[in-house]
């Protein structure tokens, strides 16, 4: 069978030659429409509400603050589930919406109902959007600041031993007498 295909191939070179260049062409189309990421973002849409209340503890931030921000947050449309944080002084309320909303819409929607929530508040304590980020973006500034501290670890070693040279192999800084 295969050398039947290689027999054929062999007295049939142009058209060998034709259905390659065809494949080729087909498939620089197809990655041109293919819409690939490196890293996708397998986050679901979260917005984060952030309240300081300095010298206050738990229990106070749960009652006077947690409490007003997620009962006005109910019935938010796509929103499908809400969770709090409450430390000394700090409230952390974690807002999942839908895969098909839109993060700036669900951010529209959550500042304008903590317009209206801001006069529920205790004085001086003013609620606050998290910025737009995500465990992958996390991720991504812990390996860039990893990277720079071995950039300079590896600068400042040779300020200081320039005898000594720094080789870089399987993600560590060893030394080479």
């Amino acid at each position: 069978m295969i050398e039947r295909i290689v027999r054929l191939s062999l007295q049939q070179r142009l058209l060998v030659v034709i259905i390659a260049v065809v494949l080729f062409i087909a498939g620089l189309l197809a990655t041109k429409r293919l819409s690939v990421d490196a890293f996708p973002d397998v986050n679901n849409v979260q917005v984060q509400v952030a309240a300081e209340a300095p010298g206050k503890s738990p229990e106070e931030i749960e009652r006077f603050v947690t409490i007003p921000i997620e009962l006005g947050m109910t019935g938010l449309p796509g929103l499908l589930e809400m969770r709090s944080l409450n430390r000394n002084g700090i409230s952390i309320i974690t807002l999942v919406f839908t895969e098909k909303t839109d993060i700036y819409f669900a951010r529209q929607l959550v500042t304008e109902r903590l317009i209206e929530v801001a006069s529920k508040m205790p004085p001086g304590i003013t609620p606050v959007l998290a910025p737009p980020s995500t465990g992958l973006g996390e991720v991504y500034q812990c390996l860039i600041k990893a990277y720079l501290h071995l950039v300079f670890e590896k600068v400042l070693h040779q300020q200081l031993y320039p005898s000594k040279k720094l080789l870089y192999q399987q993600n560590l800084w060893t030394e080479k007498p």
